[in-house]
């Protein structure tokens, strides 16, 4: 079954979701049989760009996949003022570190292109945690990963100098994008790294002369040097833990 939305089309799995938990990194350690159940699990929903999947203060009663697409979880403060605390894309999990508690999103999820996800409920994923062990072990695997994560984005926060703030974003948004292609505004990316945007504008020039990355169309990025951007970011600011691609 297709699905068309905006420029990008979707095929869905006419038997589940078998494909999708053998890409997804909480799921594609499991025994056979146990992604059979996660994928009988699956509602599989196609969002327009622009379209919320969820908004801070919803009750937290899913996680979602991401499977073709790019989602910002972002919040306002009472004067208007956006921040982002991070930008998800392909074969990344929304929400699967604070859906398990009783409790309110605390950001809201916002499509940045059309994006594909599948939706699994809290109370059938709590029930499958409770008869499977080897999903228990790998869905704390991926908590553990989202620490790691979390420590990441924390010391960049804490970066000073602007221009190594925005290098180190860069490298990492690149990591979890699986490619040398970004889709951001400036808008986006000074509010995930609190900076002014005409700040990031000057840093994202800074880059370009240096020959790390390149403009692509009007919200795009293209990473030329991931390699060079790494040791940019490792010998001016705080240590990286983790490593370019391949």
């Amino acid at each position: 079954m297709k699905e068309k939305v905006g420029s990008m089309s979707f095929e869905f799995c006419p038997n589940g979701c078998m494909q999708c938990t053998r890409q997804i990194d909480i799921f594609s350690a499991l025994p056979l049989e146990s992604q059979e159940k996660v994928s009988r699990l699956a509602i599989h929903r196609v969002y327009e760009k622009g379209e919320t999947i969820f908004r801070e203060g919803d009750q937290a009663d899913a996680f979602y996949v991401i499977h073709a697409g790019q989602v910002k979880l972002n919040s306002f403060d009472s004067e208007g003022k956006e921040t982002i605390y991070e930008i998800l894309s392909d074969q990344e999990v929304i929400a699967e570190d604070i859906f398990l508690e009783e409790t309110a999103y605390p950001y809201s999820a916002t499509c940045l292109v059309d994006t594909w996800t599948c939706q699994i409920s809290r109370t059938d994923f709590i029930q499958l945690l409770m008869e499977e062990p080897e999903t228990t072990l790998t869905f704390l695997g991926s908590m553990s990963r989202k620490l790691r994560a979390a420590k990441e984005r924390s010391a960049l926060l804490f970066e000073n100098n602007a221009e190594v703030r925005l290098a180190r974003f860069i490298y990492l948004q690149t990591l979890n994008n699986h490619g040398r292609d970004l889709e951001l505004t400036v808008d986006e990316i000074a509010g995930s790294i609190n900076l002014r945007r005409e700040t990031v504008s000057r840093k994202i020039g800074l880059l370009t002369k240096r020959g790390f990355i390149e403009r692509s169309g009007q919200s795009g990025i293209r990473i030329l040097d991931l390699e060079g951007l790494h040791r940019f970011v490792t010998d001016r600011g705080s240590p990286l833990s983790i490593r370019p691609l391949d």
